[in-house]
C-alpha cells in the first residue's frame, strides 16, 4: 500500500519549511538593506542558512524509519536488525557527495546544498535586476516569495517524503537480502485524474524493476520512452510508491 502516514509527514515538513523560509527571507532582506548590497550577505551567513535548512530536512530521517517500520510490519515472517536500519537512515539523510564531487540527488543534505546554491544564484540575479529594471524593495521581496514562501514548501514536501519513504523500504529489502530473502521492487501509483495525465508515472504503474545497479538499487526502463528512472519520485511532487514481492529464498534458488 501507499505510505500511510504520507499526508501527516507532508503537512509537517511543509509547515516547517514555510516557517523557516519566512524567517530566512526576512533576514536576507534586512541584511541586504535598501538599496540592496549583495556583499552584505556573507559566506558565513550562507553556511548558517544551510545548517538551518538541514535542521528541518533531517525530519526525513523519521519518514525513512516510519516507512521501514511499516514494511517490516507487513512482513511478519521476517525480521531485521533495527540498529542497522537506524544507522542506514542517518547515513542516508546526511550523505552528500558523489564520487565525482557533486551533490548526489538521492541524499537530503545534498538537496539542502542545491537549495542554498540556487537561492544564492537567484538572489544575485534579482539584485542585479533591481538596479537594471528600477525595481523597488516590494518587487524584490515578491521575487523572493517563490524561493522561500509556502509554494516552495508545498513543492518540496511531497517530493522528498516520497523519496524518504521509498528509501526506507529499500533499506529493509537490502537487510532481508543479507539473510537470503530476495524480493523484487514494483512501481505503484494512484490511477486517478492527476496521474492519468502523467506520461511518466502511469506507464510505470505495476511494473517490476527492470534491473538493479551496482549498489543494489532498482531502476525502471520506461516502456514508452526508454528513459531510465530510479526509485520514486520520478518528478517533483511525485507521490508514487514501491511494493515488494518475494521472489524466493536464496537457499531455495541454490537447489534449482
Amino acid at each position: 500500500m501507499d505510505f500511510k502516514q504520507r499526508s501527516e509527514w507532508e503537512g509537517t515538513l511543509s509547515r516547517k519549511l514555510e516557517k523557516l523560509g519566512t524567517k530566512q527571507r526576512a533576514e536576507i532582506l534586512r541584511l541586504l538593506g535598501d538599496p540592496p548590497k549583495l556583499e552584505r550577505i556573507t559566506p558565513e551567513y550562507w553556511e548558517r542558512h544551510k545548517k538551518e535548512l538541514q535542521s528541518v530536512i533531517v525530519l526525513l530521517e523519521d519518514v525513512y524509519l516510519q516507512s521501514a517500520a511499516n514494511f517490516i510490519g507487513s512482513q511478519p515472517a521476517f525480521g531485521v536488525d533495527w540498529s542497522l536500519v537506524n544507522s542506514a537512515a542517518s547515513d542516508w539523510v546526511r550523505g552528500y557527495w558523489t564520487a565525482g564531487g557533486s551533490p548526489d540527488p538521492q541524499y537530503p543534505f545534498a538537496l539542502v546544498a542545491r537549495f542554498t546554491e540556487r537561492r544564492k544564484r537567484k538572489l544575485g540575479e534579482n539584485v542585479a535586476l533591481f538596479f537594471e529594471e528600477g525595481w523597488n524593495m516590494g518587487q524584490l521581496r515578491k521575487e523572493l516569495d517563490g524561493l522561500f514562501g509556502a509554494a516552495w514548501g508545498e513543492l518540496v514536501a511531497p517530493t522528498e517524503v516520497t523519496r524518504a519513504a521509498a528509501e526506507g523500504e529499500l533499506e529493509v529489502v537490502r537487510e532481508l537480502k543479507e539473510q537470503g530473502i530476495v524480493m523484487t521492487a514494483i512501481w505503484n501509483t494512484n490511477n486517478d485524474e492527476i496521474v492519468s495525465r502523467c506520461p511518466i508515472c502511469l506507464p510505470l504503474n505495476g511494473m517490476p524493476a527492470s534491473g538493479y545497479d551496482g549498489n543494489g538499487r532498482p531502476y525502471w526502463i520506461h516502456p514508452e520512452t526508454g528513459v531510465r528512472y530510479g526509485p520514486p519520485p520520478a518528478h517533483p511532487r511525485g507521490r508514487c510508491w514501491l511494493t515488494h514481492e518475494l521472489i524466493m529464498l536464496e537457499s531455495e534458488a541454490a537447489k534449482q
